[in-house]
């Protein structure tokens, strides 16, 4: 018996089965203002117009495929609004100031939130090139938001899956040998 082998096994397990059920979570608040549909900045009418955060988020495929991670945002307004949209929806868009670009709000692919999210959305994880995008439906009056989001990173079941089968094979063949 090699108890170095058995010791491995268990540890690895031991720590592939919390990381894999339970993961981590962690939450945030970002504040933001977000302008009134006619509020003249850049001609810009965000009631059919949207604006994008210049700068995007690159998820690799791998990270989506080792982890699986749920986040939830919150922002309590039903006028003003926030979505994920693919990166390469830059291509309906114009640019701004101060790292904008400003969009057509029907011509985006939403992957979550959107105009009619209701102040809240739920995401998964997916891997790819993404970017934030706002909206404001009031005409009359700019709109400042608390952005509330929480989220929870586990392994995935495949890669959770593997370590364990990894750590009982290290306590067989330990305890076969």
């Amino acid at each position: 018996m090699k108890i170095g082998w058995i010791v491995s096994g268990v540890i690895m397990i031991l720590v592939t089965v919390p990381a894999g059920l339970v993961g981590y979570s962690g939450s945030g608040a970002l504040d933001g203002d977000i302008p009134a549909c006619d509020s003249g900045i850049l001609g810009l009418n965000v009631c059919d117009r949207v604006v994008m955060l210049e700068d995007g988020v690159n998820i690799p495929d791998a990270a989506a495929i080792l982890l699986a991670a749920d986040v939830s945002v919150d922002w309590g307004s039903q006028n003003v609004w926030i979505a994920i949209v693919p990166a390469s929806d830059e291509e309906y868009c114009s640019n701004g100031n101060d790292g904008y670009l400003v969009c057509d709000r029907d011509s985006l692919t939403y992957l979550a939130g959107g105009p009619y999210s209701g102040g809240s959305f739920d995401w998964t994880l997916e891997g790819g090139d993404i970017r934030f995008v706002a909206g404001n439906s009031m005409e009359a009056a700019s709109e400042s938001v608390t952005i509330e989001y929480t989220y929870n990173a586990r392994l995935s079941p495949l890669l959770g899956s593997i370590l364990t089968f990894l750590g009982v094979a290290q306590i067989l063949i330990g305890w076969k040998f």
